[in-house]
């Protein structure tokens, strides 16, 4: 995936938590996109899953979450 599609699939995550948590993804919006993104992808203390919205949606994101 493309940083530009990547860096606006992190925009959508960041709406879609705040929506659903009332608050900012526990990391800073002030970081680079790219620490932001690999916070979510090796650090964040939970699982993620991206979908798209077509008919037959597909997951087109996940992070790499660990017990």
């Amino acid at each position: 995936m493309d940083g530009k599609k990547r860096d606006q699939i992190l925009s959508l995550i960041d709406a879609s938590y705040k929506i659903w948590m009332g608050e900012n993804l526990p990391i800073s919006a002030e970081k680079q996109e790219e620490q932001r993104q690999r916070w979510l992808d090796e650090e964040a203390p939970y699982g993620l899953l991206v979908q798209n919205i077509a008919e037959d949606p597909h997951f087109i994101c996940a992070n790499n979450f660990r017990l």
